[in-house]
Formats: structure tokens, sequence, C-alpha cells
């Protein structure tokens, strides 16, 4: 808890030389290991476990994280439904499982997940943010912003989930209040370059090439993302008018 992985080791390390069948020091070397990117280690460990203990859930929710940044994605999904299998209350699988399915895409089988995870954690702001991404790369963008309301009063101080509700928000069209929760997530120059971003993702130029402008004006020695955005907004404008005339 203090952060001190290496004395943490050491003790549990101690406590498996003490009793190499106890599964929680097996378990939390494991996490330890995760923790650090040794993913082959941690698998050793959770497979430990296992040896002696096949019917123990968390160590199939240990092996499909490691399955999982090894870019496994079928094999974390089979590691993840074992553990939720095993003990419908490991929230963090069907967390795990939601994650995975974004990836592929299946954005209703990811919020199926998230929603399992929420009835059990109910407090995690980081689930109503995962949801709502969830929602808003499906296009069910009021969802998306109901969810990022919800995890922003669980995590007030959590930057990614303003910045997530202002683009839930500029894809309602409700930009005055994007750009707002933009400022909540970074400093004011990045809040006008992400709303010109929205407003370029919806082929709103003339609005865009504005927004890039006063991000510009307000940090010009650290926007050159934002000319290089206005750029973009100001030749789309001239393609656009062009093709009208």
């Amino acid at each position: 808890r203090q952060g001190n992985m290496n004395m943490a080791f050491v003790y549990y390390d101690k406590a498996v030389r003490m009793d190499p069948k106890r599964s929680s020091a097996h378990y939390k070397m494991g996490r330890l290991f995760l923790s650090k990117g040794m993913n082959d280690e941690a698998a050793g460990k959770f497979e430990a476990i296992l040896k002696d203990f096949p019917k123990y859930a968390l160590a199939y929710e240990g092996k499909g994280q490691v399955a999982l940044a090894q870019g496994k994605l079928d094999e974390a999904m089979g590691q993840f439904r074992e553990a939720v299998a095993l003990n419908p209350d490991l929230w963090q699988a069907y967390s795990f499982m939601g994650i995975i399915c974004d990836r592929r895409k299946e954005y209703r089988e990811a919020v199926g997940h998230y929603h399992k995870a929420i009835a059990i954690n109910p407090k995690s702001g980081n689930l109503f943010n995962n949801l709502g991404m969830s929602y808003l790369l499906s296009g069910e963008n009021e969802k998306a912003l109901q969810a990022f309301i919800t995890a922003a009063k669980l995590d007030p101080k959590d930057k990614k989930v303003h910045n997530n509700m202002g683009l839930a928000l500029g894809k309602l069209g409700r930009y005055d209040e994007a750009l707002e929760a933009f400022k909540k997530a970074e400093d004011e120059a990045s809040a006008y370059n992400n709303l010109g971003c929205v407003y370029l993702a919806q082929k709103k130029y003339r609005e865009a090439t504005g927004a890039f402008q006063k991000a510009v004006e307000l940090n010009p020695k650290y926007y050159e993302k934002a000319r290089e955005n206005m750029k973009i907004a100001e030749a789309s404008m001239k393609r656009e008018e062009a093709a009208q005339q």
C-alpha cells in the first residue's frame, strides 16, 4: 500500500517459502509481477495456484490479465469467463471482458459486461467512464453523457472523464458545455483545441478554425498542434466553398 513493491515481494516470497501452498501469497506475488510487466513470471504464479487449487477464481482472473497484456484476446476472454463462473462477484473480470469487447468493436456486448461490473461495484467512476466510452463509440451519445456525468460525480478529479464528457456534449451539439468540460480536463488552450477537433470531425470548418485560432492565441508557443489543425480546417473550408460555387 505504501508503494514499496520490492519489500512487499520479499515478504510474500518468505511467506511462500514457509508455506508453499499458501495461495494468497502466490496470488499477490503474481499481481506484483503483473504490475512490473513481468507477464511470464506472473503466469507462473497463477499456474502454481491452480495446480493445488483448480477452482481459485482469482488465479483465472490473473491469467486473463496476463493474456490481455500479451494481446491474446480470445485466451483472455476464456480465462475471465472461467473466473466469473467460479465467482460471479469478480467485478474486475467483467470490466476486463468489457475492455476486450471494446477492442473488438463489440460495443453492445461491452456495455453488458460493464453493467454487470457496476452492479457489483457501483462506486467506481472508472467503470462508468468505460461504460460511457462504449456508448460513445456505438453512437449512443446521450447514454454516454449520462455515464460520464455519473463518473464525474464519483471521481471529480479524473481529467479523462471530463474530456470524454466534452466529447459526448460536442457530439450532442452542446458546444458551450463541451468547452467547459474540456476546461476541467486541461488548460484553456487545450480546451479550445479539443473543441476545434469536435467541430472538425463534424465538418464545421469555420467554427473549427475559430476554436483553433483561440487556442493559438492563448498559447502560441505550445500550440503547434492547434496551428496544424487550423490549417486542416481552413483547407477543408476552402474546398467546401469551392465545391459550392
